[in-house]
């Protein structure tokens, strides 16, 4: 199983050097956007804007994150919202995450908490974004229902030596005690399990266009359509040798290491091979 190296911040760590991160050996980073609802201008993370344009030019893959506090489907709608015009106009390598943790929302039963996940969850997606569900393993195994929530990846809270969560997640935060060349302050450290960039770029999802698979290049055969500039070297026959010719032209036989060992149009005339541009 593949795994990649990252990290998580927030205007926590400040200001941070993100090429020293990148040489540090951090192959993605997950970047606090904002919290709430209410507030723009406070409930944005002061240093979102910064972390996101700093990691993307040292060449880090770059996902997003929305810390709630909503109670409410209506609530977390308006987060999703909150969260949608923030991060427009960037493009996003990893997923955007839903961050659940808040205490004002540990009182709601499995199933408020399950509908305010969902309800956040799908706006982001259907806006074109690849979303995935932060928590603690606690929160995953007792207050979220996986049943209509398994489509969405899971990021995974716990600060342990191994993972113990028994469901799937694509992401693990393993400890909130890293020390990172570049960050002056602790961090979180995360593995990825998943090849995030691929997945979305295939998908065409996060602002980034699907990568087109190339096209086979056209090879010399019997039957291959060729572009061919200059003189003929003869036919069977030798009605049309030395006659200068141009334009496209059917392969009609090959010979294999003989000089002039293509034949055009059913006997037009031999050429060169090296001279032939093969074009379908």
């Amino acid at each position: 199983m593949a795994e990649y190296r990252g990290i998580d911040v927030s205007h926590h760590q400040g200001v941070i050097r993100w090429e020293e991160v990148k040489r540090a050996g951090i192959q993605f980073a997950m970047v606090r956007a904002s919290y709430g609802w209410e507030d723009k201008e406070k409930q944005t993370d002061a240093q979102f804007h910064n972390n996101v344009k700093g990691a993307k030019q040292a060449g880090i893959p770059v996902g997003a994150y929305h810390y709630s506090y909503a109670t409410t489907p209506e609530e977390a709608r308006k987060e999703a919202a909150f969260f949608l015009d923030i991060i427009k106009g960037y493009t996003f390598e990893y997923p955007l995450a839903y961050d659940v943790e808040a205490q004002v929302q540990a009182g709601l039963s499995r199933e408020q908490l399950t509908e305010v996940a969902m309800a956040f969850c799908e706006e982001v997606e259907k806006a074109g974004y690849y979303v995935m569900i932060y928590a603690s393993k606690y929160w995953l195994e007792n207050k979220l229902d996986f049943g209509p929530l398994k489509r969405f990846d899971v990021w995974l809270a716990q600060w342990a030596d191994d993972a113990t969560y028994s469901g799937n997640f694509g992401i693990w935060q393993r400890s909130n005690e890293g020390q990172i060349q570049g960050i002056d302050t602790r961090v979180d450290l995360d593995t990825a399990y998943r090849d995030y960039e691929q997945i979305i770029r295939a998908a065409g999802l996060n602002g980034l266009a699907p990568v087109q698979p190339e096209k086979p290049k056209p090879v010399m055969r019997v039957g291959a359509k060729v572009e061919y500039s200059g003189y003929l070297y003869g036919t069977s026959y030798g009605v049309f040798r030395g006659k200068k010719v141009s334009g496209t032209y059917t392969v009609s036989r090959i010979i294999p290491k003989r000089k002039c060992g293509v034949l055009l149009n059913d006997g037009l005339g031999w050429v060169k091979e090296s001279d032939c541009k093969v074009v379908g």
